[in-house]
């Protein structure tokens, strides 16, 4: 397992020049998507990497990128009601580490799905905008694969994402198609 490990590389200023110019260019919110999962597989590190809006009014996150979707399709809801994962993350803006799979086991319904890939670790950035949080950000990789300078890094990678995320939030309200 250890062969098909992402090598970590540091976050270089060539990264956020990428990520400015992804943001600049038609066919979006895909570009964006595709450049921040880069980035981030890059600077961070992700076997499973999935991109969600948040709808606060239904407290519902609907998957918007993935790089699994056999697995993790387009479309996909989750009910984020009262959990304790809810409010740090779409509430407190705190980004969410588990280091273990007991640790994803204790958050996630989908628990068994993540570790039966072999996945023991998970990083969830909160995408913010304006103190309210517009999606999320998600990295799942082996086990102990995430610290507290991963959440940093996330943080700053992900604030890329709201003005996509924000868009495409003001596109299902007017009844467009999105993504």
């Amino acid at each position: 397992m250890q062969d098909d490990l992402i090598e970590q590389n540091a976050l270089e200023l060539s990264d956020l020049e990428r990520l400015a110019n992804a943001q600049r260019v038609k066919d979006q919110p895909a570009e964006i998507f595709r450049a921040v999962h880069a980035v981030a597989a890059s600077a961070i590190g992700a076997r499973l990497f999935t991109i969600m809006s948040y709808d606060a009014r239904q407290q519902e996150v609907e998957r918007v990128y993935t790089n699994m979707p056999a697995v993790y399709p387009l479309g996909g809801r989750k009910q984020k009601r009262g959990t304790a994962w809810s409010k740090q993350i779409l509430q407190d803006l705190r980004p969410f580490r588990a280091e273990t799979a007991q640790g994803i086991r204790d958050a996630f319904d989908d628990h068994a799905v993540m570790t039966g890939m072999g996945l023991g670790s998970i990083l969830n950035i909160p995408i913010a905008y304006d103190g309210v949080c517009v999606g999320t950000m998600n990295m799942t990789h082996v086990e102990s694969w995430y610290t507290r300078r991963h959440e940093e890094i996330g943080v700053l990678i992900g604030s890329f994402l709201a003005p996509a995320l924000l868009n495409l939030q003001l596109t299902r309200a007017d009844g467009l198609t999105s993504y």
